[in-house]
């Protein structure tokens, strides 16, 4: 055995063999509770024989095999029924979804944040789920979308996904993408210091301050910040600020405008604005290289921006089945049922054979279930077995095709498509990569020494 006793170690409980459900059971406060329980770290664990499933006679055991994957691989519904490839990648792509990354986040100024406007509880969720994203799962990260599983003209190739326009414009998949700027008056020497101030309006400035060519000032209060409410350019002054510039007697003699404009193709309505100052005894106190600033204002504000999907950003199941957006098609053009139901989204049958996401079939079958009976499918992994026969006599139970297969008919011609496809609700995440944040030209700039070529990056 390896003992270690350095600090920061992770340990994890295992029920103390011997234990019994009956002992657990009959326990009536924690403390009783912790006499079964054992912890171990990593260590521990290579060198010690564990049971997956509980109340073994003579080995330590898991609480459950649930407690072998990390809280975010939790989160995936049918998870045992995917290869543990795709719940890695499953777990990668859920961190850069549009969720609900907090309750206050009216109260947060975060650089950037893409937040989903209107996200749904998930039909078929997990233990896990209920119990770490909010109360009852409050705080959803996706939406249960309409999807069908075939080709259908071309544009839904490698893992691109074609999405339904109507839907859209009912708010599927509309996203709130917050950007906060943090501004402060900095100290330029021991006595002087740059200055919030309306350069447009204020007497002391308006006229001797040359403003700079082609901004807006319109939107500036008395004390030259934005005012909420207000629809932001790229060419919109956020803050006015006047820096003085001194003789060499260290007496002011004029101020220039150094007024503060949002990034290059910001745009979006002045959702939050928040002043403070800035003081020594203060526990915001900031000291910078050259002086201590002593009673400077600064101001965050944060703009919000409303984005719906566009050709070329990125969404996917929670089975790793990420696709860009291929086509935006009207709802009238989709293909429908008998009864005149249309998906949401077409996705590429070719990305389930090799990928072997058992999982993604699953969670749309027991959807639909879950819509039919009116209630949640809980699928937390290794609770049970036997899923797959459970499902299909419930399908035939409440008048379904076992396999969840519909027949279609392509909406542009009217026709019956020749095949059986497989549709129904499937959870989907939008991903914050959109096309927006990517996209880039130039005509003049800096180039590299070397080749001539430009610079990389969005910032040159």
């Amino acid at each position: 055995y390896t003992i270690t006793c350095d600090g920061g170690r992770p340990i994890r409980p295992v029920y103390r063999e011997g234990t019994t459900e009956e002992m657990i059971r009959s326990t009536k406060s924690w403390e009783e509770i912790a006499s079964h329980l054992d912890y171990i770290d990593s260590l521990e664990t290579e060198v010690t024989r564990i049971s997956l499933t509980p109340f073994h006679p003579t080995w330590p055991s898991e609480l459950h095999m649930l407690f072998n994957l990390s809280a975010m691989t939790g989160l995936i519904p049918f998870s045992d029924h995917n290869p543990g490839t795709r719940n890695a990648f499953a777990i990668a792509q859920l961190k850069t979804t549009c969720a609900w990354f907090h309750t206050n986040y009216l109260k947060r100024y975060d650089t950037i944040a893409a937040m989903a406007a209107m996200p749904q509880i998930p039909l078929t969720q997990t233990w896990v789920y209920r119990e770490i994203m909010g109360a009852g799962g409050c705080m959803p990260h996706g939406e249960n979308c309409l999807v069908a599983i075939t080709t259908y003209g071309g544009y839904n190739q490698e893992d691109s996904v074609m999405i339904n326009q109507t839907a859209m414009d009912r708010g599927m998949f509309q996203t709130l993408y917050f950007h906060s700027y943090d501004f402060e008056e900095d100290m330029l020497d021991s006595d002087t210091h740059t200055e919030f101030a309306n350069v447009a309006n204020n007497p002391l400035y308006k006229d001797s301050v040359k403003r700079k060519e082609g901004k807006s000032y319109d939107l500036l209060d008395s004390e030259g910040i934005i005012k909420v409410g207000s629809l932001v350019t790229e060419d919109t002054i956020l803050v006015g600020m006047v820096a003085p510039s001194v003789d060499s007697e260290g007496k002011i003699k004029s101020y220039r405008d150094v007024s503060l404009t949002p990034k290059r193709a910001q745009h979006g309505r002045v959702d939050s604005v928040y002043r403070y100052s800035i003081y020594d005894d203060n526990s915001r106190v900031r000291l910078d290289d050259k002086a201590p600033k002593r009673g400077l204002k600064g101001v965050k504000i944060r703009i919000v921006e409303e984005r719906f999907p566009v050709i070329g950003d990125k969404m996917g199941s929670r089975h790793s089945q990420k696709g860009t957006c291929g086509l935006v098609l009207p709802e009238e053009d989709m293909p429908f049922t008998a009864r005149g139901v249309r998906p949401d989204v077409i996705f590429n049958p070719h990305a389930l054979p090799t990928r072997m996401t058992i999982g993604h079939w699953m969670e749309s079958s027991w959807s639909r279930l879950a819509l039919k009976l009116g209630a949640f499918v809980d699928a937390t992994p290794f609770t049970t077995s036997g899923r797959s026969e459970t499902l299909k006599k419930i399908m035939l139970e409440q008048g379904f095709e076992p396999y969840g297969s519909e027949t279609l008919y392509n909406g542009m011609t009217g026709e019956m498509m020749d095949a059986d496809i497989f549709m129904g609700p499937t959870y989907y995440q939008r991903m914050k990569y959109m096309v927006e944040d990517k996209i880039n030209a130039r005509s003049t700039g800096p180039r590299k020494l070397l080749t001539h070529q430009p610079l990389e990056g969005r910032a040159d």
